[in-house]
């Protein structure tokens, strides 16, 4: 496995626990105080657990599994991107996720920008793979 693609499945494992650890921590704060994660927490262990996780994992899979027609398989400089645009965007969400109720405010301005790196980040990852996995034909030629 290349090491761009162990990097994602790496990370992806640091998120999942990360995600763990809040959702875990929240249960504990509520059957010991009665009191629940408040909404940002939540958000942010779904997004922990959603695109940092389970994304992040299905990318790193799709980088090293999808078919090589291509040699090399993809360019590492973009993968460089995805990766610093996935991961980039997600840690600024959670650092400004309280802003949610503060539009326009620094912290509004830099949620909406981790929304625009993760949207980037998934647009060149499609890009990425495209070309990969429509050239099936040439490697299966008689498949249907």
């Amino acid at each position: 496995m290349p090491f761009e693609t162990r990097l994602f499945v790496k990370t992806s494992m640091v998120y999942f626990i990360l995600g763990v650890l809040i959702g875990g921590g929240g249960m504990i704060l509520r059957g010991l105080t009665g009191q629940a994660l408040s909404y940002h927490w939540v958000l942010i262990h779904t997004h922990f657990l959603t695109v940092g996780w389970i994304t992040q994992m299905i990318m790193g899979v799709a980088l090293w599994m999808f078919p090589r027609y291509h040699k090399p398989p993809y360019k590492a400089v973009t993968v460089w991107w995805i990766y610093g645009l996935m991961n980039g965007g997600l840690l600024l969400r959670a650092l400004s996720e309280p802003a949610t109720f503060s539009p326009g405010s620094p912290l509004g301005i830099l949620l909406a920008v981790s929304g625009l790196a993760q949207i980037l980040g998934v647009i060149l990852f499609i890009l990425s793979l495209w070309r990969r996995v429509s050239t099936w034909k040439k490697e299966f030629p008689d498949a249907p």
